[in-house]
């Protein structure tokens, strides 16, 4: 049986076929209705196995998610720890009002609510632009790619042959142009069959009248074989009605055809010089070759064109402008691909033969990613063509066309579809386009970046939100100071409602392919909460006193009682919270740039709310007192300053291209150690002064 789906295959005994899918067997030709018990589901082929896989987006989110909640976790086994062990509190005595802060505002929980957010509105976005997508892997790897592949025929030209009469190239005497047509159309599927194939439907409209072809002869056999995608192989068999003689014609690639009649050597040669000409031209060309009592005769070249699609140059350059690398893979002659490659806008006319890359570059990245476009290729060299990329550690996505460009888009990481390509093309593919266009696909790869972009930076927002109330959480532990966790809630409400508003911004498009390092914004995270849970301990230093050691003296602190100090430390990390939302919207977070509306918004009316609050105090808030409107500038002016010296320290990095990585494993891996046993050695003198003081 052979499974027909627009093109033609063998098939062993025994191969499934699905539900409407378009068969033959011999002459005959059938629709499948029905195979089987489950089948009303789909016309798709079985749900590749690359689609159950996370895509980097969700692999980084769990990656993040792990992180904020080991810390979590850290921080209430060391606090159990440390409330049975050197505190020496029996059980009753716990949980105290903050023992619940860090399991409220550390876990991320609306991080993969936002990852789900990003991705539902890109897809949105896909299908405003004409692109159906399968899933969510290809929306979040194809920032990834560093290549993508086209078949030529019919993604980047329209597969719609037209023959240019004036220049055929008749060999055999007596036979005009005309002749030439009706034998190469009787060598040609009928319109009136199923399916028929573009080289064969430009044939058939040369003619005046279709019926022409097949008027005053008796078909006896038909017989289609490939050889290439586009060029069919096509002999029929026929008795002529006038002489009552057996003939033959046979129409297909001139080499295959020569070689077939057994042309001789000088005509062999004049094929190839006339083909070399033609494809200067942009011109590709199939023979015609005819046998009347077993006498073959070698008709005449038909050249004919296939024209590029109308945005294809548009949609080429601007991928090439994205970062990527674009290869041309087709079965067409060196001299007709460097010729196409030559109109598609920046790419380069650096072709190489099929026979070439595979004999001297089997195992060479370079070589592969210095060329334009592999011609000559056979249709299962495609998929050995990505296979060899993919094992030389490039990212490629495959835009197909043909029925075998289904095993190519199977070993790419992200398979493409063009509106009218083959259903068991579409099958196999990530993306399929749904309009007849090419200029989509570059968006859909800007789409993918800025949610790569946008989710980087909330990333490192939700790390060093977690970081500053885990170091804000313990710090407060160690010098027994209460703070209600109702705070915690209401700081991360305002944070969950900053994610949300991230979502809407426009981030800045990468110019080159965007590859989530996890690591990475884990330590930029890290690094923004090390720095403002350091503002936070400062702060409550001197919030609680002027002088470090003035509880010897029983001295006033500078912002009164525990309710408005509690009042000021709120507002105070309510502030840094939300302020690091400013500097992370970019690839890189050390460079700072003005938010966007959405933010700023946000931020502004969260920041009115807590302020008001905390400087009028609010029962329902665990305020019992409020700080009052000067010590509320007064903690402005103090977090204004902080923001200020980040900004400079960011400027600093950027100016000597620091990195946050590079920062905490180099520069501050000693710093931190040092610091750390300093803190822990003023802590444990402070505690036993107060100590002291209370006895």
């Amino acid at each position: 049986m052979t499974c027909w789906a627009k093109r033609s295959v063998d098939c062993a005994h025994g191969f499934l076929i699905y539900y409407a899918w378009t068969v033959s067997c011999g002459q005959g030709t059938a629709v499948v209705i029905a195979t089987g018990h489950g089948i009303p589901r789909s016309t798709l082929r079985l749900y590749p196995q690359r689609y159950a896989r996370p895509g980097q987006l969700k692999e980084g989110v769990m990656v993040a998610g792990c992180f904020c909640v080991s810390l979590v976790l850290i921080g209430t086994i060391a606090e159990i720890v440390l409330n049975f062990f050197l505190r020496k509190l029996n059980c009753k005595g716990m949980p105290h009002d903050h023992h619940f802060m860090l399991l409220i505002g550390g876990i991320p929980m609306v991080m993969p609510a936002v990852l789900y957010l990003a991705l539902a509105l890109g897809s949105l976005r896909l299908c405003f632009l004409g692109i159906a997508s399968r899933g969510t892997v290809a929306l979040e790897d194809l920032a990834s790619m560093d290549a993508i592949l086209f078949n030529m025929t019919g993604t980047l030209t329209c597969n719609k042959p037209c023959f240019a009469r004036d220049k055929f190239e008749l060999f055999a005497d007596g036979i005009n142009e005309d002749r030439a047509i009706v034998l190469a159309a009787r060598a040609s599927r009928s319109q009136h069959e199923l399916y028929i194939e573009p080289i064969d439907a430009a044939i058939i409209s040369l003619l005046d009248d279709p019926e022409q072809a097949w008027s005053g002869i008796q078909v006896l056999e038909k017989h289609a074989r490939f050889f290439v995608a586009l060029k069919l192989m096509f002999l029929t068999t026929y008795i002529d009605d006038g002489n009552g003689s057996k003939c033959c014609v046979f129409k297909g690639d001139p080499a295959k055809v020569a070689h077939q009649i057994g042309c001789s050597k000088a005509v062999k040669e004049k094929i190839s010089t006339i083909m070399d000409e033609l494809a200067l031209d942009g011109y590709q060309a199939i023979a015609v070759g005819h046998q009347v009592d077993s006498c073959w005769e070698f008709i005449g070249l038909l050249p004919y064109r296939d024209d590029l699609r109308s945005d294809s140059a548009d949609a080429v350059d601007s991928l090439i402008d994205l970062g990527l690398d674009i290869r041309v893979l087709t079965e067409s002659p060196l001299s007709t691909t460097k010729q196409v490659c030559g109109k598609l806008g920046k790419l380069g006319i650096n072709v190489v033969p099929a026979h070439s890359v595979f004999e001297l570059a089997r195992n060479n990245r370079e070589v592969h990613l210095n060329i334009n476009g592999i011609s000559d290729l056979l249709p299962e060299d495609k998929s050995d063509t990505v296979r060899r990329l993919r094992s030389s550690g490039c990212r490629c996505a495959m835009v197909g066309y043909e029925f075998l460009d289904h095993d190519a888009i199977g070993e790419s990481h992200i398979g493409i579809s063009v509106a009218d390509a083959a259903d068991y093309t579409k099958s196999e593919s990530d993306l399929v386009l749904t309009k007849a266009a090419l200029v989509p696909v570059s968006s859909a790869v800007q789409i993918s970046r800025k949610i790569c972009q946008m989710m980087k930076s909330y990333t490192i927002y939700t790390v060093s939100s977690t970081v500053h109330l885990f170091g804000v959480h313990v710090i407060l532990h160690l010098w027994n100071f209460d703070m209600p966790s109702i705070l915690a809630l209401v700081i991360a409400s305002c944070n969950y409602c900053t994610s949300l508003a991230m979502l809407l911004e426009r981030v800045e498009l990468n110019k080159s392919p965007d590859r989530w390092r996890v690591q990475k914004s884990i330590a930029s995270g890290a690094a923004f909460g090390s720095y403002i849970v350091l503002s936070t301990a400062i702060f409550y230093r001197i919030a609680r006193t002027t002088n470090p050691f003035s509880c010897k003296f029983k001295d006033r602190s500078l912002m009164g009682t525990d309710e408005r100090i509690r009042a000021a430390l709120f507002l105070q990390m309510n502030i840094v919270n939300q302020a690091v939302a400013l500097f992370v919207h970019s690839d890189d977070c050390c460079l700072i740039r003005c938010p966007g509306p959405f933010v700023t918004f946000t931020f502004v009316a969260s920041q009115i709310v807590a302020t008001r609050k905390a400087v009028y105090g609010d029962l329902n808030f665990a305020l019992a007192k409020g700080v009052g409107c000067f010590r509320a500038g007064l903690i402005w002016l103090y977090n204004l300053i902080l923001l200020l010296t980040l900004v400079l320290l960011c400027r600093k990095w950027r100016r000597t291209k620091m990195t946050s990585e590079k920062l905490l494993t180099i520069c501050m891996r000693s710093a931190i150690l040092r610091i750390v046993l300093l803190w822990f050695s003023y802590v444990i003198l402070d505690v036993r002064v107060q100590h002291s003081v209370f006895s």
